[in-house]
């Protein structure tokens, strides 16, 4: 499986971590650009869970690289 750990920096100030599953591998980080300008985000995690990303509180999102699990 492919994943990647991205890092999302709030308008607050906090930084949050995830594993997300990269389902799409290297086109997820043009993908997940192209959500964030016309709305939410929803993504899938290692864990099992899914995380909502909402452009109005998220400054920035960090993407680390592709890697194998």
């Amino acid at each position: 499986m492919k994943v990647q750990d991205i890092t999302i920096y709030a308008t607050t100030g906090a930084a949050i971590e995830y594993t997300v599953i990269a389902h799409n591998g290297i086109e997820f980080e043009d993908e997940l650009c192209a959500a964030l300008e016309d709305g939410c985000v929803l993504l899938d995690t290692v864990d099992g869970n899914k995380v909502i990303i909402n452009p109005l509180t998220a400054v920035a999102v960090e993407i680390a690289a592709v890697r194998e699990v």
